[in-house]
């Protein structure tokens, strides 16, 4: 599946790549140097509108813009 309105990326201190991708309600993951991503949580499905991505000891954090909510997958 292609990304659909992708919002935000974050890049962790071992290259690895987190894509919110708002449209599919997902975060996609991106390891070092690949080019075929996998999605690492679908914990948004109710959210409104993913506009950020943070990774934070091994949590992942995403933003719901249209809720004010902060979601975390652990």
């Amino acid at each position: 599946m292609l990304l659909n309105t992708p919002k935000d990326v974050f890049v962790d201190s071992l290259e690895n790549i987190y894509v919110a991708d708002s449209g599919n309600r997902r975060i996609q993951f991106f390891a070092s140097g690949s080019t075929i991503g996998s999605t690492v949580s679908t914990s948004w499905t109710s959210a409104g509108s993913m506009w950020g991505v943070q990774v934070v000891n091994n949590s992942i954090y995403a933003c719901d813009r249209d809720n004010s909510i902060v979601w975390n997958n652990g």
